[in-house]
């Protein structure tokens, strides 16, 4: 969205703090490792996921969603050229650790 927004003043960085950049088409391993987590477990992002697609096309098609950039920023158009940069904060113990990795 920054690329497409002219904003007054202009975005000069990004700080995601343990950010959910695309959406679970393929299993990471985070996923795997700290799935059952009381903090923030993989059932809880599923919970997540339907809150935030309630009732749309991107959520009964899973590799749309994968494709779009609302839904996932860090794959849905392979390119960060032109956006702020990032400093991206994860947490070790987190279904979406690998998620912020990528995304840094």
């Amino acid at each position: 969205m920054a690329r497409q927004t002219h904003l007054d003043p202009p975005l000069y960085a990004q700080f995601p703090i343990i950010p959910a950049t695309s959406f679970p088409v393929q299993v990471r391993g985070s996923w795997v490792a700290f799935s059952e987590y009381e903090t923030l477990s993989q059932r809880m992002m599923d919970l997540f996921w339907d809150l935030y697609l309630h009732n749309t096309d991107l959520r009964k098609d899973p590799l749309a969603c994968y494709n779009d950039i609302l839904c996932s920023p860090s794959t849905g158009h392979g390119s960060f050229r032109g956006l702020p940069k990032a400093i991206v904060l994860t947490a070790t113990s987190d279904v979406l650790r690998d998620e912020g990795v990528a995304y840094g």
